[in-house]
C-alpha cells in the first residue's frame, strides 16, 4: 500500500487503533497527505476522533448482529416449539404469541396479539387465571400453574396446562411469559 501510495503522490501516513472501550482492538484508522511534513496536533485531534467514532460504529454494528442472532435463536426455539409460548404485558395483553397456538387451538398468531389473554379462557376458568396472573404481578420472577379451558376456534374447549412466570422487560416493563400444551385428558 504505501509503494502505491507514493506512486500517488501521497509522502506521509497517520494511523490511530480503533480500540472498544475494553481495549480491544478493532482495526485501524488512517489518512494519507501528500505533504512531507508529520500531520501536528488539529490533524492527530480528527484522527482520534475519527477512530473513536470509528470504534461506536463498530461496537453498534456487533450488537445488532448479536441481537439478530438472539432473536433468531428465540424464533427457531419458539416458532418449531410443540407448545405455545406467549408473552403478555401487565394489562394481559398478547404481545407475542407462538405459531403452536395454530395446531392447539385453530388460531393463527395475529389473531390474537394485542388481545387479552382472558378473551378465549372458559368463564368459569377466569378466576383462577386472573389470580394466577395478579400472584405473578405482586411478585416479580414468580412462577405459578394453572389448568384451565381455553376456546378452540371450532367452538369447543381444550384443557390447557400453563406454566407463568413474570419478569421485567429491558427496559424495566412488567411482561408475563407463558408456556401452554394441550393437557390429554
Amino acid at each position: 500500500m504505501l509503494f502505491r501510495s507514493r506512486e500517488s503522490g501521497l509522502h506521509v501516513c497517520a494511523s490511530q487503533p480503533i480500540l472498544a472501550a475494553d481495549g480491544e482492538l478493532l482495526g485501524t484508522f488512517a489518512f494519507y497527505g501528500a505533504s512531507t511534513r508529520m500531520p501536528g496536533g488539529p490533524e492527530l485531534a480528527v484522527l482520534r476522533e475519527a477512530a473513536l467514532v470509528a470504534a461506536i460504529a463498530i461496537r453498534h454494528c456487533r450488537a445488532q448482529e448479536s441481537l439478530l442472532v438472539a432473536e433468531e435463536r428465540f424464533r427457531a426455539l419458539t416458532d418449531n416449539a410443540a407448545n405455545i409460548v406467549c408473552v403478555t404485558d401487565i394489562h394481559g395483553l398478547v404481545q407475542y404469541i407462538s405459531p403452536a397456538i395454530e395446531p392447539i387451538l385453530g388460531l393463527k398468531p395475529e389473531e390474537l396479539l394485542g388481545h387479552n389473554v382472558y378473551q378465549r379462557v372458559h368463564p368459569d376458568d377466569v378466576a383462577a387465571s386472573r389470580a394466577l396472573f395478579h400472584g405473578l404481578r405482586e411478585q416479580v420472577g414468580s412462577q405459578a400453574q394453572v389448568r384451565h379451558r381455553a376456546q378452540h376456534k371450532d367452538g369447543g374447549w381444550r384443557v390447557l396446562e400453563t406454566i407463568a412466570k413474570s419478569q421485567l422487560d429491558h427496559h424495566g416493563r412488567f411482561t408475563v411469559v407463558v408456556a401452554d400444551r394441550k393437557s390429554v385428558v
